[in-house]
């Protein structure tokens, strides 16, 4: 028996048509549509439809943070992902009080930062592990499984052991891994390490203007 759309998901659009709304690229909608953060259904011969009303609550989480990568000035983007409200706040406070010439763009838990990821493709993640819903290890899994993000820097924030996370299937080893309570001293080093890198890729002649 064919399994019926659900009324409340209608209207519908194609994941292209959701892609160009929502101002990502179409492997983006796809990897929030295997993630559940937009509701999805096949149709009978196969083809991806998406919940217009997903699309719209998405773009009202997103608010005034969603900024296309090609719609900004290519500066350095680094995402902060936490999901403690406090602990956010501080770490904002402290990675904007560095004076580095950097982005900061944050997210509350792993769905939030998804979508961030998407939306900005951002040089630098700096995340927690443990966090309610889609968690860091989860979040991390899905950015190695894009093609566009695989050579994305992460920087692992956690409370966990080292035992904990490899009883967890481990984290890719090019992730670097502060733990908890975090020495920012050795944070900063790694985002002025990423962000070197970074520029030597883009622009290899050019030189860097800030240390360590």
């Amino acid at each position: 028996m064919k399994k019926m759309k659900p009324e409340v998901d209608k209207p519908d659009c194609t994941t292209r048509t959701a892609a160009h709304q929502l101002g990502v690229s179409l492997r983006t909608v796809q990897l929030w549509v295997d993630s559940g953060i937009l509701q999805a259904w096949k149709t009978p011969g196969g083809h991806r439809r998406v919940a217009i009303s997903s699309v719209k609550n998405l773009l009202r989480q997103s608010g005034k943070q969603v900024v296309s990568r090609s719609g900004r000035d290519q500066g350095y983007v680094v995402l902060l992902i936490e999901d403690d409200a406090d602990l956010l706040r501080f770490y904002q406070l402290t990675i904007n009080s560095w004076g580095l010439p950097l982005n900061l763009v944050t997210a509350e838990n792993g769905y939030e930062g998804l979508m961030r990821i998407g939306e900005l493709q951002p040089d630098l993640i700096v995340t927690d592990l443990i966090m309610p819903g889609l968690d860091g290890f989860d979040m991390i899994h899905a950015l190695r499984a894009n093609p566009l993000l695989i050579d994305t820097d992460v920087i692992v924030m956690t409370s966990m052991t080292q035992m904990e996370i490899d009883d967890r299937g481990g984290l890719p080893r090019e992730c670097s891994v502060l733990f908890k309570p975090v020495s920012f001293s050795q944070m900063r080093s790694q985002v002025v390490i990423s962000m070197k890198q970074a520029r030597r890729r883009n622009s290899p002649t050019m030189t860097t203007n800030f240390s360590i």
